[in-house]
Formats: structure tokens, sequence, C-alpha cells
């Protein structure tokens, strides 16, 4: 911003510990959109075209729906304009392909270490395991909880989504 002391900063749109390989997921992104599509603003700046979105279609899908509407999408790491470059849509094609294929080769990094951990006896993450209390190196079970876990089981073999649970389990205030 000290650079280019014209332009007025509308907000910043971050969605914190959200995957990025899928923009329907990410509320904040998607309130981006419609921010720009409103014609709040005529331009984003991103860092780099991994931040903006981690699946090569919905880069292309979201950079021409903002050109369409004005808005221009600059990525400062990656140097893509999506209105002054003439090749900017190949370089953002080539950066999101690769964005897109390293967010793949991490998940399957990250998933194969949970695998190996699992074989080897080792709980990813705290340990906390619903309907489980943590005794020294073992578990045993928490009536309470597992009344709850297997309440949402028989939920689910009853054909309730994930919010129908979620809305039935804060009715019932079942909390733990």
């Amino acid at each position: 911003m000290n650079q280019h002391p014209d332009w007025i900063l509308y907000e910043r749109y971050i969605d914190e510990g959200l995957t990025g390989t899928s923009v329907h997921k990410r509320p904040n992104f998607l309130r981006m959109i419609r921010d720009a599509e409103a014609g709040k603003f005529d331009l984003i700046i991103t860092r780099e075209v991994s931040r903006f979105a981690r699946n090569t279609v919905d880069t292309l899908q979201e950079t021409r729906k903002l050109k369409k509407c004005g808005v221009e999408v600059y990525f400062t790491e990656d140097n893509i304009w999506t209105f002054k470059d003439d090749d900017g849509e190949l370089k953002l094609t080539l950066m999101a392909t690769l964005a897109q294929n390293e967010s793949k080769k991490l998940s399957q990094r990250i998933k194969a270490g949970q695998t190996i951990t699992f074989q080897n006896g080792v709980f990813y993450g705290t340990g906390n395991i619903l309907g489980y209390d943590r005794v020294g190196d073992t578990y045993v079970i928490n009536e309470e909880q597992a009344e709850t876990v297997r309440l949402i089981y028989n939920m689910y073999l009853d054909g309730l989504g994930e919010r129908k649970i979620m809305h039935e389990l804060i009715r019932l205030q079942r909390k733990d």
C-alpha cells in the first residue's frame, strides 16, 4: 500500500484454516466474489495463485467472472495481472495447475503419515476422541460421550445428513 498511496483498502477476505481446494468451502472467498460483483472494489490483490485457489478450474472460472464485472486480480509473487498481461491467463493456468498438484501431493503425504502413525498405534492429533477418555497410553470408554457417539451413528443410519445431525445435537444440548 505504501507503493500505491492512491489505492484504498476495502477489506481483507481471509479464510484461515480452510482448504483452498474448493472455493465453495471458503465463505470469505465467496463473500469477496459477491462484493466484487456488487461493485464494491475494482482490484483484488493476493500474494500468489495458490492463495487465491488451489483448483485450476476454480481459479480460471473465478478470475473470468471477476473480469466480466470489471475486477482485476493481481498476484504479487507470481507477477500476474489479469487485465494487463496479454499472456495472463496462460500464466495463471500454469501457476494454478502447479498449485493444484502441490496441494494434492501435500494431501497425499499427510494421509500417508497418518496411516503410518495409525499402523504404529499412535493417534493423530491430540488423541482426544469423543466417546473415550485417555488414561496413560490407553483409552477407556466414557459412557456419557459414547451415548452421543451412538446417537450420531443412529441418526446417520436413519438418513440424516451432517447439518441435521448437528442441529439435532444442539437441540438436545449434547455437547459431548
